[in-house]
């Protein structure tokens, strides 16, 4: 089924956590309105660049490995290719001509929009978010409903806070020391900046992909959630949470004579992954 825009996000989160998947057997062991929900946004991720979707570019065997178990969305596409406005897409169920936030600089979410964080608190959910970016920082209106909002990515000079951020292993490593620590069930948003440019991935991807530094980011940041995934299956917590894997946008590299993003609405801009996992849901 087509999934046209970031809405379906909130939209398809609702139906696993609160309706009985329709052609699911065997049935979820926890009752979908307990399940934990897990949101990963990987910034910058173009939809070539998961192995399983295509295997020309990366090898991202723990992202293949959660998709084989998904619900996998061929056709889902951004509404906006730029960071702020795209989370605020995601986090709200709407779009910048309803919630405002249409570009980076100068645009915070309004506190009388409701957010993804808030509906789930009500719902009796600890809520915590992870940012990989100063783009996304609590300033910007979207720690809405977040007990704990972890934005610390460091400080850089004025003209450069957009481009702040801290690598994929230091926010696997915060949401490591939290999930544990919850009793509950628990709404965990984490968000990776690393592909976003420049491309400068750790070794041995920087060497084993030095041709092409932006899947190296995309293989590092595979090896980052697969740590992150198999923590949540040692403990059985993976058996009873809700994974979303998706991006905010893709990146242009010469098609349409764009590089990077955030002026044309292509599809090497807007295509995204979208993955729903839903513990005892068929694939």
């Amino acid at each position: 089924m087509p999934c046209h825009g970031n809405r379906w996000l909130w939209s398809a989160a609702a139906l696993v956590l609160f309706l009985a998947p329709a052609a699911a057997a065997p049935a979820p062991p926890v009752p979908p309105g307990d399940m934990n929900v897990l949101l990963i946004t990987v910034d910058t991720l173009r939809y070539d660049r998961v192995g399983i979707l295509s295997d020309r570019y990366v090898r991202t065997p723990h992202l293949d490995a959660l998709a084989r178990r998904s619900a996998v969305f061929t056709r889902a596409y951004a509404q906006t290719p730029l960071t702020r406005p795209s989370h605020t897409n995601i986090m709200t169920g709407t779009t910048p001509l309803f919630h405002g936030v249409s570009d980076n600089p100068g645009f915070r979410l309004e506190d009388r929009y409701e957010t993804l964080a808030q509906i789930l608190k009500a719902r009796g959910y600890r809520t915590a978010a992870f940012v990989g970016a100063f783009v996304l920082d609590s300033r910007f209106g979207l720690d809405k409903g977040f007990d704990l909002y972890d934005d610390d990515t460091g400080f850089a000079e004025h003209e450069d806070f957009d481009v702040v951020e801290r690598t994929a292993d230091q926010v696997v490593e915060a949401v490591l020391d939290w999930i544990p620590a919850q009793s509950g069930k628990w709404f965990s948003w984490v968000h990776v900046f690393d592909m976003h440019d420049p491309y400068t991935p750790p070794e041995p991807f920087r060497t084993e992909y030095a041709d092409d530094p932006y899947s190296g980011e995309a293989a590092f940041v595979d090896a980052e959630l697969g740590r992150l995934f198999d923590a949540l299956e040692k403990t059985g917590a993976l058996a009873r949470t809700v994974v979303i894997v998706t991006s905010d946008h893709g990146e242009a590299f010469g098609e349409k004579e764009e590089f990077r993003h955030g002026f044309f609405a292509y599809n090497n801009t807007l295509h995204v992954p979208l993955f729903i996992h839903v513990p005892g849901a068929a694939p």
